[in-house]
């Protein structure tokens, strides 16, 4: 048996373990998937310096940013769990069909089986457990499969999971054969957060098994500035979307668009929430997160030599941190207007009005 089939084998064997245990009804009751989420919510109270240490490592994660934005985050999933659970899990009544009288109707929830969750590095611990949060709560059992390009948080995930009951969750860790080894198997359920190019081919592998699945993929999300915006407090609210985590963030805005008679102005205002950040140096390159990889630090550095900002883009190779760099007006068949940027560079357009800065985003 070569090193491919062995690894095809142990991934078997954690799905099987996944379905033998919700086969046994073990994971149905309201005391069990309680106990579950209880016991997850503890362990990542005692493990949250070593999960702070762990984004540092990955992305250059400060303590705040880490709790603000991963950590507390699921603990606030977990909460409102536990706060809902009994009545997530009560029959619901129906109506009832002409032909089905005088019956009556209930709904009973039901869990879908085994879950497969497929989580990205950009937020790597909290979109790795909040899906698991929604899957226990349910009564499923899951396969958790984490990026391979965060591996000092798969590697605290493999801790925090730890405390759960067996066979409840597996972790399956490695690259891309992995992935594709797990699409082969036939889960009830795959969650995946990701690319629309890997998107594409998870949708496409479920479908052979009918698996319902859930995408959260990224795209260009704009943000759109009308003349009679509050401009300093745009700025401030959309440079914080994009600087967050250093920009990889799928929901992050992408490009702004200004109605003419304002650009200019906001501009302005958007240097200088930008400048806070990256005018102190040392600063900035202790707590600002870093690029995920060189691959996609050097997509980064393509956009800008491409299309030079009109401020910041400082260059950091040696740990790949960006500064937060604004590119003013860019083609429109630029790389960094036809591709998702999922890093510190904001372009600025401007169009005449409101109604047609609506029709730009819907073409």
């Amino acid at each position: 048996m070569d090193k491919n089939e062995e690894k095809d084998l142990a991934i078997r064997d954690k799905f099987e373990i996944c379905r033998r245990f919700f086969d046994s009804d073990k994971s149905r009751s309201y005391e069990a998937r309680r106990h579950q989420l209880l016991l997850l919510q503890g362990r990542i109270k005692e493990l949250t310096p070593e999960i702070e240490q762990a984004l540092k490592e990955d992305l250059n994660n400060s303590s705040f940013e880490a709790y603000m934005t991963e950590i507390g985050l699921v603990l606030d999933e977990i909460r409102y769990a536990l706060k809902h659970l009994k009545r997530w899990m009560k029959p619901r009544s129906a109506k009832v069909a002409l032909t089905q009288m005088p019956g009556r109707v209930k709904r009973y929830p039901e869990p879908y089986g085994v879950v497969l969750i497929m989580s990205p590095w950009n937020y790597p611990f909290q979109l790795s457990l909040n899906p698991l949060v929604g899957a226990i709560a349910a009564g499923n059992t899951a396969v958790l499969k984490p990026s391979a390009y965060s591996p000092a948080t798969t590697e605290i995930l493999g801790k925090v999971l730890s405390v759960l009951d067996p066979g409840w969750v597996e972790l399956v860790t490695g690259g891309r054969e992995e992935n594709r080894n797990l699409l082969k198997l036939d889960f009830d359920y795959i969650f995946f957060t990701g690319s629309p190019a890997v998107g594409r081919d998870v949708m496409r592998q479920a479908a052979a098994n009918l698996t319902p699945v859930t995408l959260e993929l990224g795209g260009k999300s704009p943000a759109i500035v009308a003349a009679d915006a509050d401009l300093k407090l745009a700025a401030r609210r959309i440079a914080f979307g994009k600087l967050v985590n250093a920009g990889q963030t799928c929901i992050a805005p992408d490009y702004v668009i200004c109605e003419e008679g304002v650009k200019q102005a906001f501009l302005g205002l958007l240097q200088e929430e930008f400048s806070q950040l990256s005018r102190d140096e040392e600063y900035f390159r202790k707590i600002y997160p870093k690029i995920i990889n060189k691959k996609h630090f050097d997509r980064l550095q393509a956009y800008l030599a491409e299309t030079p900002p009109a401020f910041g883009g400082r260059i950091f190779p040696e740990t790949r941190q960006i500064e937060p760099a604004i590119i003013d007006s860019p083609a429109e068949d630029s790389e960094v207007m036809q591709e998702e940027i999922f890093g510190p560079i904001l372009p600025v357009i401007s169009l005449p009005d409101l109604g047609t800065a609506i029709s730009y985003v819907r073409q």
